[in-house]
């Protein structure tokens, strides 16, 4: 039978100390989420500092979800979170509804593979932190479920995904066998060709298993990455991700090689990724094959893009993957969908600026070779301001801070009108019972992030 996972992505921004310290911000943050009430929730961006470590804010959401859950459900739900390594400026957290439905899958290092510092490990299993160049090869690493109690739990083992695949310099003949992954390089391979580095945050991976799904399909990857707000460095991004083995190990593949042309043939791709498992289901193989992936992040860009290609072009060694929020138009973000939006109607250039128009998104590639794996309707935008507007969401002291909490840029007298007006409309709203108009409006869902979360369901057979 058929097993649905809705999933929900949003960068929420800077979330971090800034944001937890007001009441009024984290319930706010906590009813969007809890509203859609998803399976998995990815937080793009959660911020720590020395005094507000990483653990402890994921634990803060994760407390507000799980008392919003109860609120609205009746339910004990969001009591796993999972982290990945730290980016530099941020971590990327999984928040689980229910890790019984969808069961996080931590990554480990074997048993006589090597540790982050080159000598075999002893006791203990070392949690994984990267895999591909730089870190542990696929083959040097297997997942399984943690043991959880029935406190939140706030878990590492979602590694990173670094490229793993070298840029072919030459082409290779049509017989020779796929290009093979690599991980850590000894010594003795200083000189041999190397993958392309990953520019700025990297992607992490996180596995999930799905114990409704047949057995084949099982196993979710769901990846994440933050990517860069320039053109330059996303274009670089998006082509480096053409080197990740579990994405191009499913891409497309190439032209039936013409013998008589070998400079005109595409060398092989690599082989679809092969993840170890322990402590599964009787019924679930301990090597299980990927045959799908789910992408999801920030893009920060429109679609359609030329910047696309790399990811979404279906002629090999771009991956073939589907944009799942994919309105029609050239200049499609979440601004226009929000320009749209029937109770907003026109703008002015002073409210053009507080428009929220950074795109989050998801890709969905699945195996042609497999026989519809996991599928998908498409993504939705989550329009926050509408909950804003009538005033679903209640703010109060954070409205003092507006300013410093978008971190838009704005100059401080023009912020300081919109949080004065913001204020007002409050205030207002209260007495009389009328919504906020459109400045208010857009300045409180602001005030939460300067992105839109995105859903999904996905259907995996």
């Amino acid at each position: 039978m058929p097993q649905e996972v809705s999933i929900l992505t949003w960068n929420v921004q800077q979330y971090g100390a800034a944001k937890t310290g007001f009441a009024d911000l984290l319930a706010s943050i906590a009813h969007v989420v809890a509203d859609q009430h998803p399976d998995i929730f990815v937080l793009l961006e959660l911020t720590a500092t020395p005094t507000a470590p990483a653990r402890e804010l994921a634990y803060q959401l994760a407390s507000a979800l799980r008392a919003a859950a109860f609120d609205q459900y009746k339910t004990d739900e969001y009591r796993v979170v999972v982290l990945s390594p730290d980016t530099g400026p941020s971590f990327y957290a999984y928040f689980v509804r229910d890790a019984h439905a969808t069961t996080p899958l931590l990554a480990y290092k074997l048993p006589g593979a090597a540790s982050d510092k080159g000598k075999p490990q002893a006791g203990s299993a070392e949690v994984v932190t990267k895999i591909g160049h730089g870190g542990d090869s696929f083959d040097q690493v297997f997942f399984r479920a943690p043991r959880l109690g029935p406190d939140i739990e706030v878990l590492f083992g979602f590694p990173f995904l670094t490229p793993d695949l070298v840029k072919e310099t030459a082409a290779k003949p049509a017989n020779d066998p796929p290009q093979q992954p690599v991980g850590d390089s000894p010594a003795d391979d200083k000189n041999k060709p190397t993958p392309p580095k990953w520019p700025k945050r990297s992607p992490v991976l996180g596995l999930f298993r799905c114990d409704e799904a047949k057995a084949a399909n099982r196993v979710l990857p769901l990846i994440a990455c933050a990517f860069a707000a320039d053109d330059k460095t996303a274009s670089q991004q998006f082509d480096a991700c053409r080197y990740l083995q579990l994405l191009r190990g499913i891409g497309p593949r190439p032209p039936v090689p013409d013998h008589d042309n070998d400079e005109d043939d595409a060398p092989a791709p690599p082989e679809p990724v092969a993840v170890q498992l322990r402590d599964t289901p009787a019924e679930l193989p301990a090597v299980h094959v990927l045959s799908y992936y789910l992408l999801t992040g920030s893009f920060n860009t429109g679609y359609p893009d030329s910047l696309y290609d790399a990811l979404t072009d279906e002629e090999a060694p771009n991956l073939g993957a589907v944009v799942q929020n994919a309105a029609p138009g050239p200049d499609y973000t979440h601004l226009t969908q929000l320009m749209g939006y029937d109770r907003f109607g026109g703008k002015t250039d002073e409210l053009f600026r507080l428009l929220t128009d950074c795109a989050d998104n998801f890709l969905l590639r699945v195996d042609p070779a497999v026989d519809c794996p996991a599928e998908s309707d498409g993504a939705e935008v989550v329009l926050v301001p509408e909950a804003v507007q009538d005033q679903t969401l209640s703010f109060g002291p954070a409205v003092g801070d507006a300013a410093a909490l978008d971190k838009a840029g704005f100059g401080s007298k023009l912020y300081d009108g919109f949080a004065t007006h913001f204020a007002r409309q409050l205030l207002r709203s209260r007495l009389s019972g009328d919504n906020l108009d459109l400045k208010a409006t857009l300045v409180g869902s602001r005030l939460l992030s300067d992105h839109l979360p995105v859903s999904l369901t996905l259907t995996i057979a």
